[in-house]
């Protein structure tokens, strides 16, 4: 329950528009699609356009890994299922990398990312970015909308019951779902509807403000 209402209050905090210094996820060791790089937004309206005169706007989302809670100072390794659901945008031939890192499962969806060596990707405090993506409207007028989801890639061996990171070679780092359970994550001209965690359904959460 704690999680649960410190979640809400930062989420309100974010969505009216103020700064925040951290990201709206409180616990350690989360993964998740945001719209920033600082792990504040994953709730997001986008105007409308006129298809006649082109595409609509271009916007960028993030795979981040907040709070990463590891005394080692970059990510080696990730792994993560990444799903787009979209009646209007470019589809992405994947997501972008970061320099060096390599994607070493065929599926377009899952990402099984090696990054070691000179490619190991820094640890840049409460939020890293591991992974971008650019995607633009194309086709509807003001009814475009976006959903992203996140899985474990089925069968992984380091990582069974989900996402997560190694900050070290041998030592995997299992990650948590901002809204306890995996599956939509990010939204775009959608109402944002969490899943419930362990703890609390977002429904009765609201009903408290």
């Amino acid at each position: 329950m704690k999680k649960m209402l410190a979640l809400t209050a930062m989420a309100v905090i974010a969505f009216s528009g103020f700064a925040m210094a951290q990201p709206v996820d409180p616990d350690s060791d989360g993964m998740s699609f945001y719209f920033d790089t600082e792990g504040m937004n994953y709730c997001m309206q986008v105007d409308d356009w006129v298809p006649a005169i082109g595409a609509g706007p271009t916007f960028m989302g993030y795979v981040l890994v907040t709070r990463a809670d590891t005394p080692y100072p970059s990510i080696q390794a990730w792994e993560a299922q990444v799903i787009f659901t979209s009646n209007s945008y470019t589809p992405p031939t994947g997501l972008a990398l970061t320099p060096g890192a390599a994607d070493y499962d065929g599926d377009l969806n899952d990402y099984v990312v090696g990054c070691g060596g000179a490619a190991a990707i820094a640890i840049t405090g409460d939020a890293t970015v591991i992974a971008s993506v650019e995607l633009t409207w194309l086709g509807f007028e003001g009814h475009a909308s976006l959903t992203v989801e996140m899985y474990g890639v089925a069968g992984s061996i380091s990582f069974p019951e989900g996402p997560g990171y190694a900050a070290e070679a041998g030592f995997p780092s299992p990650c948590q779902c901002i809204f306890g359970t995996w599956g939509p994550v990010a939204w775009v001209n959608e109402t944002c509807n969490p899943v419930a965690n362990e703890d609390m359904t977002w429904g009765s959460v609201k009903s408290l403000y």
